[in-house]
């Protein structure tokens, strides 16, 4: 059974962009966002959940920008 993923894109005052995949499983989450980071630049910061160890549904953010 697969899973549902959504994405959820933050642009900050700032100008940082945060991308956050919901109800992805394991490194499903990367290849999800892999063509936005490409698109947007290089990636400042990325924090894994536990789920993506796991192998469960959950979700990844991504922080694309300079830090």
């Amino acid at each position: 059974m697969s899973n549902k993923e959504e994405l959820e894109i933050k642009i900050g005052e700032d100008g940082q962009v945060t991308v956050e995949v919901i109800g992805g499983d394991g490194s499903s989450c990367l290849r999800v966002t892999k063509d936005i980071e490409e698109a947007l630049g290089k990636v400042a910061d990325r924090q894994l959940k536990t789920e993506f160890y796991s192998g469960g549904a959950g979700d990844n953010e991504v922080y694309v920008g300079e830090s």
